[in-house]
């Protein structure tokens, strides 16, 4: 969790972010139920598969660092898409890969983890 703390600190400020959950094959009940509750309390009663994105503001950036917590512990694989051009793909929580459209945020984002 810390790592993924570090990684959104480093990318910088951000106006929105879209986190999209692109698999949860392997859930357990008690996981989505984790999930549809803090759904249901952000105002959106709809089930992930219907709407599998989270759009946060820059003033929900820690809630953002929380479900993305969520996402690397349950083992699900997510993108998030922040409006400065950084791109995080966490997968089954194994890996993060890092994709920046101007090579800025990538290069901080590299000299600390690789």
């Amino acid at each position: 969790m810390a790592k993924l703390r570090h990684l959104v600190l480093l990318a910088g400020p951000f106006q929105s972010a879209l986190l999209h959950v692109t698999d949860w094959s392997l859930f357990s009940a008690d996981e989505m139920e984790v999930i549809t509750g803090l759904r249901i309390a952000a105002g959106d009663e709809r089930a992930l598969i219907e709407t599998p994105g989270h759009l946060y503001d820059s003033g929900e950036r820690d809630l953002l660092i929380g479900m993305m917590g969520l996402v690397a512990a349950y083992g699900w694989t997510a993108y998030v898409y922040f409006d400065h051009g950084l791109t995080l793909l966490l997968c089954e929580g194994e890996y993060v890969d890092v994709w920046d459209t101007n090579g800025t945020r990538f290069q901080k984002v590299s000299e600390e983890f690789v």
